[in-house]
């Protein structure tokens, strides 16, 4: 387990999974469907769950029987949202001085790419300075920060939010639009093709710098997509192949409806 050390994701044709290592020798599997994809959600079933952990190779060995024990019954989740808050009521005015909404309540973003903690943490120091500054005026620091956060954490809110549009159209078929932005995800991909990508990917990818360093390899992800390439998929069951073992495996349990 330490040699994971941190979480993997794949990307597959219709769907993507992340294998979390955690404390104390656990680890949690994860598969991301797209909310209104009905026959995937029957993951939530535990006969459904393990035909899908065996069939996938990144999971199969981290879920074997042999190795390792469930702790828990399958968990469903959902709300996989970006949401974006500031500090400020619609009158332009601090909605509530010395009130101020930081971490998930300010800001939320698709956790497949784990952001949460280091944007709640970055917002927080920030937020400390001002108040050790200005706190007296819990006003004026709500300005600030309102401004503070715009700058540096709004960008990841809409850099999400256009990355998580562009993977469900992918998922459901679509092609990308070339003439369009490209998306970050994409234009870190095709580091593969072009390894200089990779001084604004590794960067962004660790959140050392904003999705703005992207921005001056764009075009070049464009001229290789224009090639015909495109991001790799992982090994292992299509989308419809993965949903013919979901229904295989919850027949006996429809059956006993």
């Amino acid at each position: 387990m330490g040699a994971v050390g941190v979480p993997t994701g794949c990307l597959y044709d219709g769907y993507l999974t992340i294998l979390f290592p955690q404390d104390a020798d656990t680890l949690s599997a994860l598969v991301v469907r797209p909310e209104n994809d009905r026959e995937l959600a029957e993951l939530r079933h535990p006969d459904a769950f393990a035909a899908a952990m065996q069939a996938l190779p990144v999971f199969a060995p981290w879920t074997d029987p042999q190795r390792f024990e469930p702790i828990t019954d399958v968990l469903p989740g959902g709300g996989l949202t970006n949401t974006y808050r500031g500090q400020l009521g619609t009158d332009g005015a601090a909605a509530l001085p010395g009130v101020y909404w930081v971490g998930d309540a300010m800001c939320t973003t698709n956790p497949a790419a784990g952001r949460g903690v280091s944007l709640g943490l970055t917002q927080a120091h920030a937020l400390i300075g001002m108040i050790a500054e200005d706190g007296a005026d819990p006003a004026a620091t709500a300005l600030r920060f309102h401004a503070w956060c715009d700058e540096h954490i709004r960008p990841w809110f809409e850099d999400h939010v256009y990355w998580d549009a562009t993977m469900l159209r992918r998922f459901a078929g679509v092609d990308l639009d070339l003439d369009a932005k490209i998306p970050s995800d994409v234009i870190c991909a095709a580091a593969a093709v072009d390894p200089s990508i990779l001084s604004g990917a590794l960067p962004y990818t660790g959140m050392m710098a904003p999705p703005a360093v992207l921005a001056p390899f764009e075009e070049r992800a464009r001229e290789i997509l224009r090639t015909g390439w495109r991001p790799s998929l992982a090994d292992g069951p299509t989308r419809d192949e993965l949903a013919g073992l979901v229904r295989a495996a919850t027949a006996p349990v429809a059956a006993g409806r």
